[in-house]
């Protein structure tokens, strides 16, 4: 199962992958015939990401530290929206 609560490759085939050790993220899953990265964050804010591609969805599956890669690779450096 890797560091998710589904394997990588579910991951990228569209999956949930819940994150019970971050501190901040809950939650992320990734559209691929959309290149959409849905994220939903502890306190309950849901955000999506658009035109994210699979490299960046393996590193925040693979992270050490998901809220740290998350900060540094996908925050402010895609488009999105808040959906709540």
């Amino acid at each position: 199962m890797g560091l998710g609560t589904v394997s990588l490759e579910s991951a990228l085939a569209g999956a949930t992958v819940e994150t019970p050790r971050s501190s901040n993220l809950r939650l992320f899953h990734w559209v691929p015939d959309e290149r959409v990265l849905y994220v939903t964050f502890r306190g309950g804010r849901e955000y999506k990401y658009m035109l994210v591609q699979a490299g960046v969805v393996r590193g925040l599956y693979e992270a050490s530290s998901r809220g740290s890669y998350f900060g540094r690779n996908i925050r402010k450096r895609y488009p999105y929206v808040r959906l709540g």
